[in-house]
């Protein structure tokens, strides 16, 4: 086994790889997560930023935007970390959280244009070997299925601008919706958070064709 790779069970760990290879690559498919999964973890020794909180620390909204987007992380995130709650009363708040910030974001004046301004300045980093092994996916036309909490609309721009938007690429987000203007008006269901991703079915989503 490759030292770089620690498995708890390694016997089944080489019974999977054994699976996997005698199935072939007509029945696999990679399910992945984007914040600090693909992307680094920490830049220069500095935590790096999920790709929603750099709107929230960034100055692109309404004055008090920033301060209310904070008001909820203080409410709802000890409540995602507190292991008295049960998963489902956590799941349930965090629709609640996720269903107030996007709200929130329209109402401060999220727009395309301040998403596109963001990624522009390229303060998230792709882990190193991740844009070859997206490369590596593409070329053997296996699919990627990127889980996301962030929105889906900038997970996609963030692959679009490495070139990195293949057909291959599923992504299962909360994608914003826009008005002619490209002001945000809303959300499309289903809303993706950190404790839902589990009740996603993918068979509900073309991908699983």
């Amino acid at each position: 086994m490759d030292d770089r790779v620690l498995a708890t069970n390694p016997e089944n760990f080489e019974n999977l790889k054994s699976a996997i290879a005698k199935d072939g690559l007509e029945k696999l498919h990679v399910l992945s997560d984007f914040d600090r999964t693909l992307l680094k973890s920490f830049v220069d020794g500095q935590k790096s930023p999920s790709v929603i909180a750099q709107i929230r620390n960034g100055k692109y909204l309404s004055p008090d935007y920033a301060p209310r987007a904070h008001a909820l992380f203080d409410k709802y995130h000890p409540i995602e970390l507190d292991p008295k709650i049960s998963r489902e009363e956590k799941s349930s708040a965090m629709h609640e959280w996720w269903s107030e910030h996007f709200k929130l974001l329209a109402e401060c004046g999220l727009t395309k244009a301040v998403m596109e301004e963001i990624v522009a300045e390229k303060t998230i980093h792709f882990r190193e070997g991740a844009l070859e092994f997206i490369d590596f996916l593409h070329e053997r036309n296996i699919p990627l299925v990127i889980m996301s909490g962030a929105p889906g609309n900038m997970v996609a721009m963030y692959l679009e601008q490495e070139g990195r938007l293949y057909d291959n690429i599923h992504i299962i987000a909360t994608f914003l919706e826009f008005d002619a203007s490209g002001k945000m008006i809303g959300i499309k269901e289903p809303l993706i958070h950190s404790l839902n991703k589990y009740e996603i079915i993918l068979k509900d989503f073309p991908v699983f064709q």
